[in-house]
């Protein structure tokens, strides 16, 4: 066939090999030498840590031994397309080049063909040593051929995608650093523009929700290893190098070999270049400024902005010279202006909007964000997640009226945030499909009246006490402990008859108390002595499924411990622990000899306390008060226990375990004896 028409030119091909050969032999050296050697000669210890061939593929010993390969192939993958692809960003070679009757189109796919196989063909290679490696009965005993599959897949999407996403910048270019640096930013970019909006509208958005459901754009680029483990994901990276590949040959078709050592090689894109590299130093600049010196004030993005436009507008005209900076510096005061105004006079409507009780199917009003899950492990790239994870929606409708009366409190009164807040995530399930989610900061006494008919709904107190809604059946022991004893009171097991009975009394008496629990008790978070353990071994399901994991090499269930401190209104409770003895076995106040005092929530050797206690009757005063008071506070008690607000009490005794606890300098049912130490 033709030179001239054929797709491939074998005299390039040579070419290509004769310059860059070093580069598969030092690809396939490198895996060898820094990652299979050093699991064979360790394998002993794989078999201890992972024991057989898991089908985890992401947690099993192959995987776990060496990040090197896929080190290996963030820099090769680049490297071997600007070396590739360097006689573009220089006037001689590129007239050079193109001189021989060879079509760009040949050169073009002739370069690629050569570049697949630079970087393929060594791992199939040390893919193969690992499939002679199994003929060790003992390595073969840790990875599996479904393992070696795998792995040598897995690198392949990566060096195949990061191939092609090199050779498309590359065509934008006529320098080879730019080509080199470009690759690595825009390999980023999407992921830092999509993270780079969020955070503006967490920042100037009040009630904005970051989190990952609404990362859109990420979440389809970029894929983990245990993710292209599976073919779907695996064929959507092929199929994204074969676009790239397509781009780069259409803009590599069309460029002007006369722009080379061109840091962009088209004119018409230097204006896009000069302002993305302005708004790029701006919102860093802004970001900066609003994490570490906590302002924020998006003009502050101006400065950086400007920095930013100089520098690349002398590169894109290879000069020390601000010439035509005035053009891009107006567009640039021109958008941070009117980014300002978006946010500032709400144009969207965002921070006003409240949905129509009409539309709402449920609503949930959390501490924590709505898509936190308690993520255990990853098998083949699926999650698994404890069985039936709560999630307290409230669907009666005078729930949701008492949410969205809460919700348009919030769009009007906008709480600043300070060390007596706290952060609330409301989640709207509307009846279209949609969702709806606002976060805002509340001052649990100033927002009593809004938050109170919330927190006592039965969904909400489930959701603070999680023994209201757990299944008996994943219950495997209760304890009955307390901080004054060195060791549980007792603990009762599910697996022993005689200790059944106990346990559900336990819980029958717990839950009655909790499901009457009051608006301050519910926000109430302080450690009291006496406490109930109870634990939990909860079956683990795959993600988005009811499917149970029954893997004998997997984790299959979740430990859960819930702790309730028995609190002065639990009369349910304190009846039952009266009745099994508890309260008999616990020291009297005039078992202690001194009460410890320290005007910090900070203890230890380092320093004395500030005030010793000796005097009997006060001791007994005191430690009435740590052991049979419910603490008055004006909001979430570990936050009044914090920033100086704190005391600590450490009770001594020459024949019991001292015990520590720590209150709240603002609680108003302290004992006067005790206040009087802080005047």
């Amino acid at each position: 066939m033709n030179l001239r028409t054929s797709c491939f030119n074998s005299a390039v091909f040579r070419s290509d090999v004769k310059r860059l050969w070093w580069v598969p032999a030092l690809h396939t050296l490198s895996i060898f030498l820094l990652c299979l050697l050093p699991f064979y000669i360790d394998y002993h210890e794989a078999i201890g840590l992972f024991g057989g061939a898991s089908e985890q593929y992401i947690n099993s010993a192959l995987f776990q031994c060496s990040p090197v390969p896929y080190i290996i192939l963030g820099i090769l993958t680049v490297g071997i397309s600007v070396l590739l692809f360097s006689y573009l960003n220089s006037k001689s070679a590129v007239a050079t080049m193109h001189a021989v009757p060879v079509k760009r189109k040949t050169l073009y796919i002739t370069h690629i063909v050569f570049g697949l196989i630079a970087l393929i063909v060594p791992i199939l290679i040390n893919g193969g040593i690992l499939v002679i490696m199994r003929s060790n009965p003992n390595i073969a005993q840790v990875i599996s051929m479904s393992h070696i599959g795998a792995w040598i897949s897995t690198q392949i999407a990566y060096a195949v995608v990061g191939f092609a996403f090199s050779v498309l910048i590359g065509m934008f270019t006529g320098n080879s650093v730019a080509h080199l640096v470009f690759t690595y930013i825009f390999a980023v970019l999407p992921f830092l523009v999509e993270a780079g909006l969020k955070y503006i509208m967490y920042l100037n958005l009040y009630g904005y929700v970051m989190n990952d459901t609404n990362m859109a754009v990420a979440k389809y680029l970029y894929f983990s290893i245990d993710k292209l483990t599976e073919p779907t994901w695996f064929l959507l990276y092929m199929a994204y190098a074969l676009v790239f590949f397509l781009i780069g040959y259409l803009i590599y078709k069309i460029r002007n070999l006369e722009n080379s050592s061109e840091v962009v090689a088209f004119p018409k894109l230097k204006p896009i270049f000069v302002y993305g590299v302005s708004m790029c130093f701006g919102v860093a600049g802004y970001f900066y400024l609003a994490e570490i010196i906590n302002v924020n004030n998006l003009f502050l993005a101006l400065p950086f902005g400007l920095l930013g436009l100089v520098i690349a507008n002398m590169l894109a005209k290879k000069s020390f010279t601000i010439k035509g900076i005035l053009k891009p510096t107006v567009a640039l005061v021109v958008s941070v202006s009117a980014l300002f105004c978006l946010f500032h006079f709400d144009i969207t409507g965002f921070e006003k909007r409240v949905p129509d009780a009409a539309k709402i199917e449920s609503v949930s009003v959390t501490r924590r964000p709505p898509d936190s899950r308690r993520f255990v492990s990853s098998m083949n790239g699926r999650m698994v997640i404890p069985k039936d994870v709560y999630v307290p929606n409230m669907t009666k409708q005078q729930d949701i009226e008492a949410v969205l009366k809460f919700h348009s409190h919030k769009t009007v009164e906008h709480t600043e945030e300070s060390d007596n807040t706290d952060y609330l995530y409301v989640n709207y399930q509307l009846k279209d499909g949609k969702t709806m989610i606002r976060r805002y900061i509340v001052d649990y006494d100033d927002d009593k009246d809004f938050l109170k008919p919330i927190m006592e709904t039965e969904e909400n107190l489930k959701d603070r006490f999680p023994v209201l809604e757990k299944s008996t059946e994943d219950l495997t022991s209760i304890s009955i402990a307390d901080a004054r004893l060195s060791r549980p009171f007792n603990s009762y097991f599910m697996q022993k008859d005689t200790d059944t009975e106990i346990a559900n009394r336990l819980i029958d008496a717990l839950k009655a108390d909790l499901s009457q629990v009051t608006y301050e008790e519910f926000i109430d978070e302080i450690a009291l002595p006496t406490y109930i353990e109870i634990n939990y071994e909860i079956p683990l399901v795959y993600e988005g499924t009811d499917i149970l994991v029954t893997d004998l090499d997997a984790q299959r269930t979740f430990s859960d411990t819930n702790t309730y401190y028995v609190r002065p209104s639990y009369k349910n409770t304190i009846a039952l622990l009266t009745e099994l003895g508890f309260y008999d076995a616990l020291p009297a106040a005039s078992e202690y000899q001194s009460v410890e005092v320290w005007r910090t929530s900070i203890t230890g050797d380092a320093r004395k306390p500030d005030v010793v206690v000796t005097d009997p009757a006060q001791i007994e005063e005191i430690y009435n008060y740590v052991t049979t008071t419910q603490p008055k506070l004006k909001r979430n008690a570990y936050l009044e226990t914090e920033f100086g607000n704190a005391i600590t009490l450490t009770f001594q005794s020459n024949t019991q375990q001292e015990f520590t606890v720590i209150r709240s300098k603002n609680d108003v049912s302290m004992p006067q004896s005790l206040a009087k130490l802080f005047e």
